[in-house]
């Protein structure tokens, strides 16, 4: 991957099909991946983890609980990398990932190479004197998401 290590993955991902499809297509990009589908099941895992988890990628409307508040605990925990996925997408559910520390905020329905990608940018050692915001990735959506700052067409 780029001479960059490949990092263990957590994926929180209340919809059935979406998780195994983020499963499958991420483990065969090499990825070593952990799917679960409520935040009581990510706590589990994380907690259980060696070595533990680099990144979280997570949807913030889950059945047991916030999926923001979900990544902040586990980023302030275990130091991962955040990622939201969802298809909430109005400046406000941007916003409270923003405020929340969230790295990169990817839409749904999510191209597989875009959140690659991220994930790829994100791994880098970040230069924290430029780095002034999530990422923001977009899949044809809607005017108010594509006009973010940090929005990525992709």
């Amino acid at each position: 991957m780029d001479n960059l290590p490949t990092p263990r993955v957590l994926i929180v991902e209340d919809h059935d099909d979406s998780r195994e499809m983020l499963e499958l297509l991420l483990a065969r990009r090499g990825y070593t991946v952990v799917a679960v589908g409520s935040c009581w099941q990510a706590r589990v895992e994380a907690a259980a983890a060696a070595p533990p988890f680099d990144m979280l990628i997570c949807d913030i409307d889950l059945p047991d609980g916030d999926g923001v508040d979900l990544m902040r605990e586990l980023r302030r925990q275990y130091l991962m990398t955040t990622i939201a996925l969802t298809g909430l997408t109005k400046p406000q559910d941007i916003a409270r990932c923003e405020k929340a520390g969230v790295h990169a905020f990817i839409a749904k329905p999510i191209a597989i190479d875009g959140l690659v990608n991220a994930i790829k940018q994100l791994m880098i050692p970040p230069d924290v004197a430029a780095r002034r915001g999530p990422i923001i990735l977009s899949h044809g959506l809607d005017e108010a998401l594509a006009a973010h700052p940090w929005s990525l067409e992709i």
